[in-house]
């Protein structure tokens, strides 16, 4: 379980508000939780068929809706998120 956490970053403000918004999503969820929750991130980005209840689970990631238009950003979105699902 993810129960806190602190973190220095510099980079894009994709990812520096994707990485905040993720982190404040996974705190107190479990590693399994996490994986979940990066696996619908990443379809949501990718721009894959999610239903309402799906998004809604990403909280406020949903202001990444259009981040696959510029394609260099979508790794900067998904960076931390990823990170985080392999440990």
């Amino acid at each position: 379980m993810l129960v806190d956490y602190d973190y220095t970053a510099k980079g894009c403000s994709v990812f520096l508000s994707a990485t905040e918004m993720f982190l404040n999503l996974v705190k107190n969820k479990t590693r399994s939780q996490i994986k979940e929750l990066y696996a619908l991130f990443d379809q949501f980005i990718n721009q894959e068929n999610l239903t309402e209840e799906q998004v809604t689970s990403l909280g406020d990631l949903w202001v990444f809706f259009n981040v696959k238009t510029h394609l260099n950003r979508v790794a900067c979105a998904l960076l931390t998120p990823k990170n985080l699902e392999k440990l």
